[in-house]
């Protein structure tokens, strides 16, 4: 699908100026968490290049075929359960650990607190992105094919959806954490304000004639 292609280059694109972002303007209160930054963002460019290589589609028939695995292999819906509650119980444990360190750190600077919180506040965005572009879907589709009663347009929009997540998971981070927001945009103004520098020394060079 032309929408998945988009989409992969797209994840590339934010996974790639995140990374770079990582390792070129982090803090250095941020510590071994811009590690872990980096790796969740290395398995979203895995994630896309194999959703772009594979590019799964849906097939229509009484059922949709690309998870027609739930009959024959049940413990495909059980991995998905144990998947989501995974996902869901460790968030709220950082959640709560977050919570805690901010409260009783009365030692740290305020910068170190407000990056805290920037950060806390994208790890729970990030979290929020799968369970609505994954698991959602997914579940809808689960339940529905069960009662065989699973509308084609479900596979397309489900299909599209898992696409979309490694293309706009990075999106907190670079849009909430201060530095990287600040390096994005400096960047913009500095190609605004060449620009501007250039067509100022155009209009004065017709002027000089």
């Amino acid at each position: 699908m032309i929408i998945q292609n988009i989409l992969a280059v797209i994840s590339f694109l934010t996974n790639g100026l995140l990374t770079f972002l990582i390792f070129t303007k982090s803090p250095v209160t941020m510590g071994s968490y811009k590690y872990l930054m980096a790796f969740m963002t290395g398995f979203e460019l895995v994630y896309a290049l194999i959703d772009l290589l594979i590019q799964p589609q849906k097939k229509m028939g009484n059922r949709l075929h690309f998870l027609h695995i739930l009959d024959r292999y049940p413990y495909c819906l059980w991995f998905h359960s144990l998947s989501l509650f995974t996902m869901i119980y460790f968030g709220l444990k950082t959640f709560t650990e977050i919570r805690k360190l901010q409260d009783s750190s009365d030692s740290i600077s305020a910068s170190s607190k407000t990056l805290q919180t920037q950060l806390f506040y994208s790890l729970v965005i990030q979290t929020t992105i799968p369970v609505i572009l994954i698991h959602f879907p997914t579940t809808l589709i689960y339940i529905s094919t069960f009662f065989n009663a699973a509308p084609p347009i479900q596979g397309t929009i489900c299909t599209i959806t898992i696409s979309m997540f490694p293309a706009i998971d990075p999106l907190p981070s670079l849009i909430i954490i201060k530095p990287y927001r600040q390096a994005i945009l400096g960047c913009f103004k500095k190609r605004i304000s060449q620009k501007v520098s250039s067509t100022q020394a155009s209009r004065g060079r017709v002027n000089t004639f």
